[in-house]
């Protein structure tokens, strides 16, 4: 009997799935609510906004920005366009929010379904749906309300689709995980080589079509709309040096490894790869191998984790297409199923603290669990610097506005002539020379001062106790004992800064919190005390 065929004695009742999945469901929302908010969320603004323009639902003023492919998925802009038009007024950050949930019930639901349907033993059954459940990455890429949750639901059904040795279905769901992330096209290759099982010489022709569905459609697409053939920020955001871009990345998985969920991805790579020696030594090249496909996908996610150069973030969600074939590989394990079932167990023990754990900072778990209640956070996080922002829009009177993370402001004033500084939605800063380590994207603060644009946010965070107005700018831009409350990384090298404080000025608008700090060109300083922020002297002269 091969491992994914469907004996009649398996638990396949409606009832008995429905309450799985919705135990699984509840376990994984309480999950997401207790676990640390993402890194950052405004990425999110820059798919809203791409939506947004596609539906022609924004006025930019005269001012009409280069189209820029700065969203690393199309399937997301369209879910995104989708949203827009489905929740009308409504709050986009929270109905983003409310999508990711969505997503990620789905993802259940359909888990839950293939593993009643394929799974013979009902211990195994349930540490597998669990698992997938808390697999590393996936509620972490919930809580980024990006392409994360879809791009699960979409590879699981890539990785079962090749395990089950159907090659139709992987090249179809491969072709799909093309649209929704760069790296889909060779996962989804992967999948669909090892779909076809051996002898490979009778599949060069499906090869060849899933090459074709896979690359050409999303490659065309983003050479007809944009002129390039990968989104900007894989630019923006990679080294010139592909060595660097490989330590990097080699570097974040050695991180990862070391951390709980990473450990856990060890242990469940220990037992599938025993399973994949058992079939080996089985023989049978001809039949169904799912521990060995599961092994090889894994294998293959790994490398393209290694090659993207990690992640900037802290956290694992970019180890999601690794954890997702590992546990579908668990499930057809056939060895001794207690001892996996237990160690499977212990795997999902280890993912829960890699989520909620003491080391993972912020409120305690009941406080951010409190905070949940109200569903997901929307507009409201930001309103305090929207004011400030606001205030700053009118101050440039059409002068350009530099920033490092500050991508919520092309939401909300879409007018605003904006300056992307690490290249994310600017082609021009994404193609300037990097040989060194390239994390959240360039940095061309440096191009900033020779445009003399109007005002400049290198602030990673909107709000700070301190304002920038008080303090001398030179070491609040370069010393990192102090630019860590100001500018943070990269700090300014001294030259740099040295430019700055000739021809900028700090200026810091108070609320809630604390205060939103800009560096403003010297001849508008009036400009912006007449908009509410407090400028420092203009007498005070390099320091």
């Amino acid at each position: 009997m091969g491992p994914m065929e469907r004996p009649s004695h398996r638990p396949r009742q409606a009832l008995t799935t429905v309450l799985l999945a919705l135990g699984v469901a509840v376990a994984g929302m309480g999950l997401l609510a207790v676990a640390p908010p993402a890194g950052s969320l405004d990425d999110v603004f820059v798919v809203l906004t791409e939506a947004r323009r596609s539906l022609g639902d924004v006025d930019e003023g005269a001012w009409t920005p280069v189209p820029v492919d700065s969203c690393t998925s199309p399937a997301d802009v369209l879910l995104k366009m989708a949203l827009l038009v489905v929740a009308g007024g409504q709050d986009p950050l929270r109905s983003a929010g409310w999508l990711a949930l969505v997503e990620v019930l789905l993802f259940v639901v359909v888990s839950v379904r293939w593993l009643s349907a394929t799974v013979e033993n009902a211990r195994l059954w349930v540490v597998c749906a669990f698992g997938l459940m808390g697999t590393p990455g996936l509620l972490e890429s919930a809580a980024y309300r990006l392409e994360g949750p879809v791009f699960a639901l979409v590879w699981l059904l890539t990785v079962a689709a090749a395990m089950e040795r159907a090659p139709r279905r992987a090249i179809v769901w491969g072709a799909a995980l093309a649209w929704i992330r760069p790296e889909g096209m060779l996962l989804g290759l992967g999948a669909s080589w090892l779909a076809l099982g051996p002898p490979r010489q009778r599949g060069l022709r499906g090869h060849a079509v899933a090459a074709a569905l896979m690359v050409l459609p999303v490659t065309a697409y983003r050479w007809l709309r944009f002129g390039d053939w990968l989104p900007n920020t894989y630019r923006a955001k990679r080294s010139d040096d592909l060595l660097q871009e490989w330590m990097d990345g080699s570097a974040y998985v050695m991180d990862l490894l070391l951390s709980p969920g990473g450990l856990a991805l060890a242990l469940l790579a220990v037992i599938v790869g025993r399973g994949a020696g058992a079939e080996r030594a089985a023989g049978g090249a001809e039949g169904s191998a799912p521990c060995r496909t599961a092994v090889g996908l894994a294998g293959l996610a790994v490398a393209v984790l290694v090659a993207s150069g990690g992640d900037s973030y802290a956290g694992a969600r970019l180890a999601l297409p690794v954890g997702i074939p590992l546990w579908l590989g668990l499930s057809s394990f056939k060895g001794a199923l207690g001892q996996a079932v237990g160690l499977g167990w212990v795997a999902v023990l280890l993912q829960v603290v890699a989520l909620v754990g003491p080391g993972q900072g912020g409120p305690p778990a009941i406080e951010r669990l409190e905070g949940a209640l109200g569903g997901p956070a929307g507009l409201e996080v930001f309103q305090p610097e929207q004011r400030a922002l606001e205030a700053a829009a009118e101050a440039l009177g059409g002068e350009v506005l530099a920033h490092r993370h500050l991508q919520r402001v092309r939401w909300f004033r879409p007018e605003v002539r904006v300056l992307d500084l690490t290249g994310l939605t600017d082609a021009e800063v994404a193609a300037t020379p990097a040989r060194g380590q390239v994390k959240f994207g360039r940095d061309a603060v440096g191009l900033a001062v020779e445009r003399r644009v109007g005002a400049m946010h290198l602030d990673p965070v909107g709000v700070r106790p301190a304002a920038l107005a008080t303090v001398p700018l030179i070491p609040a831009l370069s010393d990192p004992r102090i630019a860590d409350q100001f500018a943070g990384a990269p700090f300014l090298s001294r030259e740099l800064a040295e430019a700055l404080d000739r021809a900028y000025l700090g200026a810091s608008y108070p609320v809630l919190g604390g205060h939103v700090n800009l560096l403003v060109r010297r001849d508008l300083a009036g400009r912006f005390e007449a908009a509410g922020f407090s400028v420092a002297s203009p007498e005070a002269g390099p320091r």
